[in-house]
């Protein structure tokens, strides 16, 4: 049960932000068929990080090629650039892979389905046992609604999925990254050098990841989790006081990314 008057003005709001918004792209998706398109050129930003090291994620940028022949299968290319990794300075690949992309599907009624899915999400922000809670605040509650709906609408809206893995050749710029620290029962107290190594400057890693694409018109925005082996020795953490620079390489990474895409 719902706050009376709320469930209505929410849904009038919801639905005229959601059909304008549908009203500006449809006209344009039913004058051409993106499944036609084998060519296109993508630009992301995101981050990429370990799982072991503590230096937390840093900024990744990449701009590839893609072509795509029958049954979806294809391939990309293109560069990649890594501010920081594992804690050292300036990174660059060619990242090469074998693609396959599934067909676009419903790009004729998916803004109207996706709006759809959201105005008839219960999202349970207005609930009537909620609102008569002394701690009640209507404006959380529809911040929440809000941020529900929208959430719905964009997963609605992907249209197509995208399955990649293939290498990565590159070079690491920067040098060892090492500073000094201290910490309480290790070393005595007193301070210690740590942080990571880098025994060999050229790296090739082996990559796997997917996209998931939301279309408009002939571009796209793509979301892009994926994984990373480094085949090469290129990361080993460094603690003088517990002497684990003779540890096992990084090897495992993860990165995440969001970008345009244009088809051609």
């Amino acid at each position: 049960m719902t706050v009376p008057g709320i469930s209505m003005l929410r849904k009038t709001a919801a639905a005229a932000a959601l059909l304008l918004l549908f009203s500006s792209v449809h006209a344009s998706a039913q004058y051409f068929n993106p499944n036609g398109f084998r060519n296109n050129i993508e630009v992301s930003a995101g981050f990429q990080s370990d799982f072991r090291s503590g230096e937390g994620a840093d900024l990744r940028l990449d701009i590839t090629y893609g072509r795509f022949y029958r049954h979806g299968l294809g391939f990309r290319a293109g560069a990649c650039y890594m501010l920081s990794n594992v804690g050292i300075d300036h990174a660059a690949g060619l990242p090469v892979a074998f693609a396959w992309r599934s067909k676009v599907w419903g790009f004729e009624d998916q803004y109207k389905e996706a709006a759809v899915n959201a105005l008839d999400t219960d999202t349970g922000a207005f609930d009537m046992e909620n609102y008569y809670y002394s701690d009640y605040n209507y404006d959380d509650a529809l911040k929440n609604d809000l941020a529900s709906r929208f959430l719905t609408f964009i997963t609605s809206l992907i249209s197509r999925v995208e399955l990649f893995t293939g290498v990565t050749p590159g070079y690491i710029f920067g040098e060892d990254h090492l500073h000094w620290t201290s910490m309480s029962g290790v070393n005595l107290g007193e301070p210690f050098q740590r942080g990571t190594v880098s025994p060999h400057a050229f790296f090739l890693s082996a990559d796997a990841g997917l996209s998931l694409v939301i279309r408009i018109w002939r571009m796209s925005i793509n979301v892009t989790p994926a994984v990373h082996y480094y085949i090469t020795d290129n990361y080993r953490l460094y603690n003088a006081a517990l002497k684990q620079d003779l540890s096992s390489p990084v090897r495992w990474q993860m990165s995440l990314s969001g970008g345009v895409n244009f088809m051609f």
